[in-house]
């Protein structure tokens, strides 16, 4: 089982496409995958916002992986309801309990770590809605810099 994500063959890029300040373009072929995890715990009033957010990115090549985290509001119900109508970009998970030694949201983005195909990680939380060049510019941002990772603080608010 792997212990690290820096281990990861996820966390591997071939910098050749990116020009040295980071920006790209959305629409080459080319790019990475990019996998977003999603933890959600009691998150009925934002999720949705949050979602539709991501669904709208102008970069095409992505998956969303949501992990409803032992909601005890109706999160679980409308992550599966996004899955079933975004197939093909969502896909749902239900937190299996936490093990012991596992604390706060951890678990669940493991759970959906698990779960991804792309190249890219990118996480977020559930009660954020997101520009739609959010990808592009994160991307950009960590790739022209060679970080091994990159952190944005969202203005949104819902």
């Amino acid at each position: 089982m792997l212990k690290s994500l820096k281990k990861s063959p996820k966390l591997e890029f071939d910098s050749g496409q990116y020009n040295r300040i980071g920006k790209i373009n959305a629409d080459d072929e080319n790019l990475p995958k990019v996998s977003i995890i999603v933890p959600a715990r009691n998150e009925e009033k934002y999720i949705s916002k949050c979602l539709d957010s991501l669904l709208e990115q102008d970069y095409s090549k992505f998956e969303i992986i949501v992990i409803n985290d032992s909601s005890e509001d109706g999160t679980w119900d409308i992550i599966q309801k996004y899955a079933q109508n975004h197939k093909q970009s969502i896909t749902s998970i239900n937190a299996d309990p936490k093990p012991d030694g596992w604390a706060g949201k951890s678990w669940a983005c493991y759970q959906g770590y698990l779960k991804t195909s792309g190249d890219v990680l990118m996480l977020t939380d559930a009660d954020t809605i997101h520009s739609q060049s959010i990808f592009v510019i994160s991307y950009g941002a960590f790739h022209g810099t060679k970080a091994g990772c990159s952190y944005s603080d969202p203005q949104a608010s819902m």
